[in-house]
């Protein structure tokens, strides 16, 4: 009898290795495909970024040419400079999060090509097999970053983002000192800034760039498996900035029908 449940815990244990090769296997098809698909994204949103600021400078010759005054800083540069900049900083932190993608994928591939593909000592395979499930417990189940924020900017900028968000950021800065005697061109100016405020703020807090050890520092427990959820400060602070942008940008008018009530 004792032979036999010997035998039996020996089939079960063997099932058990059975099963866990099978699904790594799989898995590692799984971060082959999903490599591609994050590297094609991200493209994608440099591409999208490439076209806006495009589009950008095609309209800044338009309106060159047409003008009597040279590079003069037109109201309609610094509206189409605006547009061109909030837009690419957006597809910067999408490009971000697929860049991660493309990391995260990379790193459980490669853990699992470290562990099955190459001959180790027992010790040394059962250090990598522990990293390996350590690395889908955070990378794939809590769905956390491999690279730190700082390491995030930085690759992002390098694959063309610092250009196409130095393009546009010229004429904003240049058109909100020439023209801010304009109340539309404060009024934008208060929006570029809050926008840039809720991007930078909601890419400092969001878990969804955080790696393991700044997860652990915040001490929160947040679940996001099968599906990351969001919370409502990104669009209550958005609402927050469309709302004072407008109100600077109709103070003249706003204050001069507040007069009109106070008489």
């Amino acid at each position: 009898m004792a032979d036999q449940r010997e035998g039996e815990g020996g089939t079960s244990a063997a099932m058990g290795g059975k099963l866990k090769n099978d699904w790594l296997a799989k898995f590692y098809s799984e971060c082959g495909r999903e490599v591609t698909l994050a590297y094609t994204t991200l493209n994608q949103m440099k591409n999208w970024a490439v076209a806006v600021v495009a589009a950008f400078t095609s309209a800044v010759v338009a309106l060159v040419g047409k003008s009597s005054q040279g590079l003069a800083i037109h109201p309609g540069i610094f509206v189409a400079a605006i547009v061109a900049y909030v837009l690419t900083l957006r597809f910067l932190i999408r490009s971000i999060l697929c860049y991660i993608n493309l990391v995260r994928w990379n790193t459980l591939q490669s853990s699992i090509i470290e562990l099955t593909l190459r001959d180790h000592e027992p010790q040394e395979t059962d250090r990598l097999s522990r990293r390996l499930d350590q690395n889908i417990a955070d990378y794939y189940f809590q769905w956390l970053s491999p690279l730190d924020r700082r390491g995030q900017i930085l690759s992002n900028l390098k694959l063309g983002f610092a250009l196409l968000l130095a393009v546009p950021l010229f004429f904003v800065v240049a058109g909100a000192i020439i023209l801010w005697d304009l109340p539309l061109v404060r009024g934008l100016s208060v929006f570029c800034i809050g926008d840039t405020l809720v991007e930078v703020s909601d890419f400092l807090r969001s878990h969804f760039f955080d790696t393991p050890a700044v997860k652990a520092a915040r001490g929160k427990k947040q679940s996001v498996f099968p599906v990351p959820v969001s919370g409502p400060w990104y669009l209550v602070t958005w609402a927050v900035t469309l709302l004072v942008s407008l109100l600077v940008a109709f103070w003249p008018s706003l204050a001069v029908w507040l007069k009109g009530l106070a008489r």
